[in-house]
This record gives C-alpha cells, sequence and structure tokens, in this order.
C-alpha cells in the first residue's frame, strides 16, 4: 500500500508493507513502513533487491551455523 496523506495512515499501518511516498505527511511516514525519499516508486525495486541480499546473507550464515555445529553437538551427546 502506497500514500502520502492522513487520510493513508490507516491503511499504511494496517497493510502488510505500508510505503509513504516522497512529499507524504508526517502521520502517513509515521504510520509507514517504507518512506521513499525519491520520487516515484522506482527506488520500491532497490529495496526489494536489498531485502533479498540481506535474506540471502542470514540464510547462508544459518546454514554454515547449522552445518558447524549440528555435528559437533551430536558428537558430544552421543560421546
Amino acid at each position: 500500500m502506497t500514500g502520502d496523506g492522513v487520510n493513508d495512515a490507516p491503511a499504511l499501518s494496517a497493510a502488510q508493507v505500508g510505503i509513504a511516498v516522497a512529499g507524504a505527511t508526517d502521520a502517513a511516514k509515521n504510520a509507514a513502513d517504507l518512506i521513499l525519499t525519491e520520487k516515484g516508486l522506482s527506488p520500491i525495486y532497490g529495496a526489494v533487491l536489498e531485502s533479498r541480499r540481506i535474506f540471502a546473507r542470514i540464510k547462508v550464515r544459518i546454514e554454515f551455523k547449522i552445518g558447524t555445529q549440528l555435528p559437533s553437538t551430536l558428537l558430544t551427546m552421543y560421546l
């Protein structure tokens, strides 16, 4: 959900992802999850790419921790 006015604030806070566009009122900015500082909706694409990169890093780190810690934990439990 995108919005820029006071009337959009309740919908922005209720949405799964609320996006306030550039020039939005303070109420809309406070209710939003993401605030665009540039005109247009193209910065959303960059935000999605960055969030996917972060998620991939977290996933790799979790897989590494499980792969290195689980065998030693199991070995300790059964010895």
